[in-house]
């Protein structure tokens, strides 16, 4: 007897990921999975414009992982160190500026 390939939740966890490691294009439970959020979390997301996606003409929505890394990646909160070089920079032009404006 033939065996039945398994639906996408019968995967365990690291089936899944490696899955989706090998995937270019992704669904939405794909994305959930992917950035451990819930299925719901990423369509509210989808309605709100909120997440880069595409649609097909049926409706059907699908995310390129390429644009969710960049997408990601927006949101990098710097570190206490590149906060510090900044404000050092800041308070350094300033002063020349302010010297220069006198």
């Amino acid at each position: 007897m033939a065996k039945i390939p398994p639906t996408k939740a019968e995967f365990t966890f690291e089936e899944r990921m490696l899955r989706i490691s090998s995937l270019s294009i992704l669904d939405a439970g794909d994305i959930a999975a992917w950035l451990n959020v819930s299925e719901s979390w990423v369509r509210h997301m989808v309605s709100g414009r909120g997440i880069p996606h595409c649609k097909t003409a049926g409706g059907r929505i699908y995310f390129s992982k390429e644009d969710i890394e960049d997408w990601m990646k927006k949101f990098r909160v710097p570190t206490r160190e590149e906060i510090e070089s900044q404000a050092v920079t800041y308070t350094t032009l300033n002063r020349q500026n302010a010297r220069a404006r006198r």
